[in-house]
């Protein structure tokens, strides 16, 4: 079975706020914190595949980028989202959610317990968790995306023989 992470992109524009440093002083000062996405939401299977990789002991991920820079990863301990893709819910512990969004409701919340720098070399085995041959693209990206980690070589397409044309049809019906 194939490893469930995410990347959220994420922008201070909204409110102002340092988002990483806001998070990770929650993190620092209880253990933990709540991180929201505003907007479309996710499907709950993803949800159900997230919570069973953590209780498994499995790592799940979440990616940060800013812009169409990566800039950390943080360690997912929980994840809710709204029954629908539009459902917007509170967080489940507004202590642990920065005070500067703490009363907003998101489509996904993320409980995570460290965000540290990410390291440039882990990019390369990211790929999208629906099409696990490709990367995800820096630009014109959704706010979610569905990644897997995989840091063995994706087998690529066998090559086709070239044939050719029989000589008595010259290649009308082969």
């Amino acid at each position: 079975m194939k490893n469930l992470h995410f990347l959220l992109r994420y922008s201070d524009k909204l409110s102002g706020a340092d988002t990483i440093a806001e998070h990770s002083a929650v993190i620092e000062a209880n253990g933990s914190v709540w991180m929201g996405k505003f907007g479309i939401g996710m499907n709950q299977s993803f949800v159900k595949t997230a919570k069973l990789q953590l209780e498994r002991g499995e790592q799940c991920y979440l990616y940060l980028m800013h812009g169409s820079k990566f800039t950390c990863r943080a360690n997912i301990i929980d994840v809710i989202a709204g029954s629908t893709s539009k459902t917007e819910i509170s967080s489940k512990e507004p202590d642990l959610t920065p005070a500067y969004y703490r009363k907003k409701k998101c489509s996904i919340w993320f409980k995570l317990s460290a965000i540290e720098p990410i390291d440039e070399k882990e990019l390369k085995h990211l790929w999208l968790y629906n099409n696990p041959s490709s990367h995800p693209s820096s630009a014109g990206m959704r706010g979610l995306i569905y990644l897997t980690y995989n840091d063995q070589p994706v087998p690529l397409p066998k090559e086709k023989k070239e044939e050719k044309p029989s000589i008595y049809t010259q290649g009308l019906f082969d």
